[in-house]
């Protein structure tokens, strides 16, 4: 059988439109799909935010009335996706349990059902979000093909076309796919990019197969047909016949032998035990996305106007719900869940922008913020002293040398319990035997990244101010860069159990379009046994996820184009990073109340030795932040990284 289904994704929170928008978008974009779905031959699942029904609700109620209806009739099915579209594993795991528990109770008073398939937020993928949503009795997941099929070449492309099962770290949930090349192809008929007929010899090459077969036919933006939002120059007007066509090409596909399903039928046509299980994610893509390589996970992390801070006062206002615990309501969550929204964070308009900023100010002004460093043990007998431009901070559990020279780079750092020899540090020009390593790899620099423009780097000589506080033992030294200074500091505390603690202090006016990298955290290569290395790091689970780091090749960071600075990232949703190998490892923490940031790996094989480097990211480039500049006003920007032995709980 030639089946083919929809997973229509309806958002009124979508970042370029105007609230005044919302009931031309309901009229122009949602009521041709319910009328489409009343017609012979025709079924669509259809998905949305609980934010999204309720706003349906309040400005044209038929319209949820007519799609019950549909329901009853089993025309439509309704996949859910949470109260608010927030990205998963960029967030801690009590946040999506709260975007499901939440969006369950609204679908049920709105509709008058609870879904059982979601589709995955902005189609981001990772293993310990797949606990959740089993945990919270989700029986299948909406996911695309295309980018999880290119981190695993190896699979067989006919997987596509029925479900299978992705694996998480203890659960495993069914898939059903969306395919972005099938819903870009309807996009570009119904834009008149293509002919029909183009697009109907491309629909006939998809379903040639004998096998019994689903095709997602489409799995887009329901706004994007007889509306634009003008985001870019190439949004043009629109030709007024766009869903005219749509419904023509769903005639052409009917002619040809397909048959419109629901998604859950799909599902059902498939025995479990027949499906392959598969890992969606590796080191290389921990993240799987959508589309193309623009929409990757750090457009939401570190793009935008500044998702970096909306992501920092979201943290902060979590940190502050936690602790009011009572006094805390249902909606002071689904506020927060809207903030969280991953919209907010691309191409939100100016005025909804402002209204970000002041309905997270209210809640932070509600339950008395205040978001202190996160707390260091003082106790230390740390020994300092100086040779030739370096500093030795020492005691009988660590050993770090400081390069006083360049901007108080980490030369060695040893934890003596674990190892005697230094675990990261400094690798120098031409320790790696290969022309195109023949550089200085610091750890603990910090880099910014102009376009066209030299790099702005914290490497230059200082002379350190030394003090024995109630942080511990404190290196700092002021830096002068043409953006500002940034004042750095390096923390050691614990007797113990040392830490060493990386704080930056940027008292800058504004931030330019620009990458910013720094916490690096470079290995050396001959302390750690590679074919045992691994990270570990939660991307939005109750559980850390881990990865294998021996044979594969990782550059998070790669610069791609002028408008794609790099392509993935670790979501370090709890604030916590395991690197290592099976005799030692490192833990590497985040204060995200102060700086919420996602990191970046390098993990490739250099001739006879390899590369591992972790970095921290606060800033990217994409199509949402390349023309943007961040004004920081007078509290300009901190950022706080700590390193400590890990050990076994």
């Amino acid at each position: 059988m030639k089946s083919v289904y929809t997973v229509w994704h309806l958002n009124l929170s979508f970042s370029s439109l105007e609230v005044i928008q919302r009931k031309e978008v309901i009229n122009k974009c949602y009521w041709p799909i319910l009328k489409m779905a009343e017609k012979e031959g025709l079924k669509f699942g259809l998905e949305a935010t609980a934010s999204t029904l309720e706003m349906i609700l309040n400005l044209d109620p038929l319209w949820i009335e007519t799609l019950k209806q549909l329901i009853a009739d089993g025309k439509v099915e309704f996949v859910g996706s949470g109260w608010s579209q927030v990205i998963g594993p960029l967030v801690p795991s009590l946040v999506t349990q709260k975007n499901i528990r939440l969006g369950k109770a609204a679908y049920k008073m709105i509709i008058g059902t609870t879904p059982k398939i979601y589709l995955l937020n902005e189609q981001v993928w990772a293993p310990g979000l797949i606990d959740i949503y089993a945990n919270e009795g989700v029986s299948a997941l909406v996911m695309e093909w295309e980018n999880p099929f290119s981190a695993n070449p190896h699979w067989a492309r006919e997987l596509r076309l029925q479900p299978q099962i992705g694996r998480g770290i203890n659960k495993s949930i069914p898939i059903i796919w969306n395919h972005s090349i099938a819903f870009q192809k309807l996009q570009k008929m119904a834009h008149g990019d293509i002919s029909l007929g183009e697009w109907g010899d491309w629909f006939a090459q998809e379903i040639q197969s004998s096998e019994e077969i689903g095709l997602c036919i489409y799995g887009g933006d329901a706004e994007t047909f007889d509306f634009r939002a003008n985001r870019f120059e190439t949004e043009g007007a629109t030709d007024s016949g766009e869903w005219l066509r749509i419904e023509a090409a769903f005639e052409i596909a009917i002619a040809q032998g397909a048959r419109f399903i629901l998604p859950s039928d799909h599902l059902k046509h498939h025995n479990k035990e027949d499906m392959d299980s598969l890992i969606l994610s590796n080191a290389a893509m921990p993240l799987p996305t959508k589309k193309q390589a623009k929409y990757n996970p750090l457009r939401w992390a570190v793009g935008g106007r500044d998702a970096f801070r909306a992501n920092t006062t979201c943290e902060k206002i979590l940190s502050l719900l936690k602790e009011n615990g009572d006094q805390v309501t249902d909606q002071d969550w689904r506020t927060l869940l809207d903030l969280w929204g991953s919209d907010f964070r691309t191409h939100i308009t100016e005025s909804r922008w402002e209204s970000w900023g002041n309905i997270s100010n209210e809640l932070l002004r509600r339950f008395d913020s205040v978001i202190e460093s996160a707390k260091i043990e003082s106790e230390n007998d740390f020994k300092v002293s100086e040779t030739d431009g370096y500093l030795t901070i020492s005691n009988k559990e660590l050993k770090c040398v400081l390069n006083l020279k360049r901007g108080l780079a980490i030369d060695s750092l040893s934890f003596l319990r674990i190892s005697d020899k230094p675990l990261i540090g400094t690798i120098r020009h031409g320790e790696l035997h290969h022309i195109e390593w023949n550089a200085d790899f610091y750890s603990g620099e910090f880099v910014v990244d102009l376009p066209g423009k030299h790099k702005i780097t914290d490497l230059e000589r200082v002379v350190p101010v030394i003090t024995n506080n109630d942080l511990g033992l404190t290196i700092s030294a002021l830096i002068q860069t043409k953006l500002g200074p940034i004042t750095k500091s390096i923390i050691f505390s614990g007797r113990e159990n040392p830490k060493l603690t990386m704080k930056y202090q940027l008292d800058w006016e504004t931030i330019p379009p620009c990458t910013m990298r720094f916490g690096d955290i470079v290995l050396i290569p001959a302390s750690f046994e590679r074919s045992t290395l691994f990270v570990e790091t939660h991307n939005g689970g109750e559980q850390r996820d881990r990865f294998e780091l021996d044979s594969i090749e990782v550059d998070h960071g790669k610069y791609w184009s002028p408008l794609i600075s790099a392509r993935n990232c670790f979501g370090v949703t709890e604030g916590e990073l395991i690197i290592g190998d099976s005799n030692k490892s490192i833990q590497v923490n985040l204060n995200r109340g102060l700086s919420s940031m996602p990191a970046l790996m390098t993990n490739v094989g250099v001739m006879d030795s390899y590369f591992t480097r972790i970095q921290f990211t606060a800033r990217e480039l994409d199509d949402t932040s390349a023309n943007r500049n961040i004004n920081l006003g007078p509290e300009g920007r901190s950022f706080e990284i700590s390193i400590q032995p890990f050990r076994m709980p």
